[in-house]
Parts: structure tokens; sequence; C-alpha cells
């Protein structure tokens, strides 16, 4: 399917038109935190599908506060962080990478990655790069944009005390001791290597 024509007539309502569904990747990514904070309450397919969704989101704001304005020229239809505060200094996020290769493609690269996540830190990390973007922007957009979480003992408000391991099963009882770990379904490639042990 080829891309639609882009509709947008200037920078100007690009901003407008993309505003929208950056304020709903901030709220829908901590909506999805809130209810992995309590995975026992979640059935296996609906713990599935929120921590894909956490991931996708997680994903699209990590590029949209990691990528500069002028590397858009190959994608000019996308919305980063320069778009609202050309003040912006980009930033790396850790997981993006591996979010590519086990939630966006099929690929051997899987088998080699961790399928564990602790979403708190993830979480963590994009309030941090919200929390500074958000004290940047001016009187323009500030107050369309959602507000950010305030910090408590260098977490926001929304981080517990633990953080949650989504993922395979862990034996170790020390890992079981520190953290709340739930086991869904394995991985094929995981499934693999234990019918070969």
């Amino acid at each position: 399917m080829s891309k639609a024509p882009h509709k947008c007539n200037g920078p100007d309502e690009h901003r407008e038109k993309c505003l929208e569904h950056v304020v709903f990747a901030v709220d829908h990514l901590r909506e999805m935190r809130t209810l992995l904070k309590q995975p026992e309450r979640l059935s296996k397919p609906i713990l599935y599908a929120c921590l894909d969704s956490f991931l996708v989101y997680y994903r699209c704001l990590a590029e949209f506060f990691s990528m500069r304005s002028s590397e858009k020229r190959h994608d000019a239809d996308r919305a980063v962080a320069q778009d609202y505060c050309p003040s912006w200094s980009v930033r790396s996020f850790r997981e993006t990478d591996r979010v590519n290769v086990r939630l966006s493609h099929i690929s051997c690269e899987r088998e080699y990655l961790s399928a564990d996540w602790f979403c708190e830190p993830l979480a963590d990390e994009i309030e941090r790069a919200y929390r500074e973007f958000y004290a940047l922007l001016d009187d323009k957009w500030k107050p369309r944009f959602p507000e950010a979480l305030p910090t408590l003992a260098g977490h926001s408000v929304a981080s517990p005390g633990v953080s949650t391991l989504i993922g395979p099963a862990i034996a170790s009882t020390s890992y079981r001791n520190t953290f709340s770990v739930i086991a869904p379904m394995q991985f094929p490639d995981e499934r693999r290597n234990e019918e070969e042990h």
C-alpha cells in the first residue's frame, strides 16, 4: 500500500495535526504502565496486549525525543520534539533497538535478545525526557500537552518501589525475592531451546 499524500499546508498545520497523536502516546504509555503494575489482575492475553502496547508507545516516544528535525527529510510527516521546542537536545534511549527486533520484526536475531522486560525503568526514562521537554515548551504549546509528572525520591510519582519483570519464568529465587515476577508463555526460540535440553 502506498503512503497517502500529505495533507498539511506547512509546518504549523503539521504540528497541529500531530499534537493529538503525541498527547495520546503520552497518556497511553502512562495508562499501560499503571495496568502492568498489577499483572496478577490481568489475564494472559490482556497482559500480552498491554505489554505490546506499552512497548510500541515507548518506541514512538523514544523516537519523538531522539530524532532531530533535520533528520526528517526522508519522512517529513513524522513529528519530533524539536517541532514544538526548537531548543530541545535529542537523546538516546537504551531499549529501542531491542523493541524493534522483538516486537516490530520477525527475524533470527530475536533468538539472541532477552525476552524479559522491566517496564518501570523504561517508563521512567520516557518520563524524565518528557519532564525536561515540558519545562522548555513555550506558552503556546505547554497548555496543550499533558502535565509532566513530579518526581519523588528520584522516581516519577507513577513509579513503584520495585519493578515488574515481564518475560520468561526466572528460576533464581533471588530474582523472585527482589521483583514481582510473572511467567507468560514462552517465545518460540525459548521453547525450542528447552526441547533441545
